[in-house]
């Protein structure tokens, strides 16, 4: 797994869930996870446009 650390158990949680989940975090942290969830590689995370305007 990429996201090795702080996310991963999170990820997992995420992944586990069958209903929408909101995610209130910094937005490093979600830049993170549309990364993963995308399937984005890691190296542009810091790329990724802003996900709130």
């Amino acid at each position: 797994m990429l996201f090795k650390g702080r996310l991963e158990p999170v990820i997992i949680e995420l992944e586990r869930q069958r209903a929408p989940v909101v995610v209130i975090s910094h937005q490093a942290v979600l830049r993170a996870l549309y990364a993963y969830f995308a399937d984005r590689p890691l190296k542009e995370v810091p790329h990724i446009e802003d996900l709130i305007d």
